[in-house]
C-alpha cells in the first residue's frame, strides 16, 4: 500500500486514530453501505450528517480537527467566490440550483452573495430542519440527481464536493444529463472537485478527470479549471442553444 505524504503525516500524529477510521472505512463502512458496483449513498450521508449534526466534519474530512477542516472550507470559499466574480455570476438575479448542500456551506455563501431564489436538493433531509430555519425563503428537496431530473431551469448550478461521492460511471452520466437539461441556455454550471487523475479512493470516493467529463457533456464549454482544494474548480456551459432540446 502506498501512503500520500498527508496520510503519513496523520498517521505521525494519531496511529490508533488512523487505524480506527480505517477499519470503520474500510471494513464496517463496506459491510453497511455496499450496495453492488456502487453503495447506498442516501444511508451513508444520512448516517454521516446524523453523527456529526452541525461539525463541518459532515461534509468535510473526518481525519481532520473541526478548526482543520474550517481552514480548508473558508479558503475554498475564497476560491470560489473569486471563480464566481470571474465569470461575472450576478447571483442577485439568477436562479440558483446547489447540488447536495450538506449542511449548508456553500448555501450560506450564496445567500451571503445575494441569491434570492434557491433551490437545493440533497439526497437526504436530514440538515433540512436546520437549513429551513436559517434559510425560510430558500427551498429545499430531497433527490437524488443520479436518478431526478429537475423540471425548471436554472441559472446557475452548483455542485461542490458531490461529484467525488457518485462512483459509478453510469450515475456520473445520468447525473451529469439531468443537470444539463436543468441548466437554462446561457446558464453557468459551477463544479468542483475535478482531479488530475481518475481511480477510485473509497467505497463512496471516486476521482474524475476533466477528460472524462469532457466525453458525457460533449456539447458544452469548458473553463480553464483552477486549484481548488486537492483538485480543480471549472464551469460548464451549453455551447449550443439548442442541446438541450436534442
Amino acid at each position: 500500500m502506498i501512503f500520500t505524504d498527508d496520510t503519513i503525516k496523520r498517521i505521525k500524529k494519531d496511529p490508533f486514530r488512523v487505524i480506527f477510521r480505517a477499519f470503520n472505512k474500510y471494513i464496517f463502512g463496506t459491510m453497511r453501505y455496499k450496495k453492488g458496483k456502487g453503495y447506498d449513498a442516501a444511508l451513508y450521508w444520512q448516517d454521516r450528517f446524523s453523527k456529526y449534526k452541525d461539525s463541518i466534519k459532515g461534509p468535510g474530512d473526518e481525519g481532520l480537527t473541526e478548526k482543520e477542516n474550517l481552514e480548508m472550507y473558508n479558503q475554498a470559499k475564497k476560491t470560489f467566490l473569486k471563480f464566481c466574480k470571474a465569470e461575472k455570476i450576478s447571483f442577485t438575479k439568477s436562479k440558483v440550483l446547489e447540488i447536495g448542500p450538506g449542511t449548508g456551506f456553500y448555501t450560506g455563501i450564496l445567500k451571503n452573495s445575494g441569491v434570492k431564489n434557491y433551490t437545493g436538493l440533497d439526497i437526504t433531509d436530514v440538515a433540512f430542519s436546520k437549513l429551513k430555519k436559517e434559510y425560510p425563503y430558500f427551498r429545499f428537496i430531497k433527490r437524488d440527481i443520479t436518478k431526478f431530473s429537475p423540471t425548471e431551469k436554472y441559472d446557475v448550478v452548483v455542485m461542490i464536493d458531490v461529484i467525488e461521492h457518485i462512483v459509478e460511471e453510469e450515475k456520473l452520466k445520468k447525473a451529469m444529463e439531468n443537470i444539463s437539461r436543468s441548466l437554462g441556455s446561457k446558464g453557468v454550471f459551477i463544479l468542483a472537485p475535478i482531479m488530475r487523475n481518475s481511480k477510485k479512493k473509497f467505497f463512496y470516493v471516486r476521482y474524475w478527470t476533466l477528460e472524462e467529463l469532457e466525453v458525457i457533456l460533449k456539447n458544452h464549454k469548458f473553463s480553464k479549471p483552477i486549484r481548488f482544494r486537492n483538485g480543480y474548480l471549472v464551469s460548464v456551459r451549453h455551447r449550443y442553444n439548442s442541446f438541450q432540446n436534442s
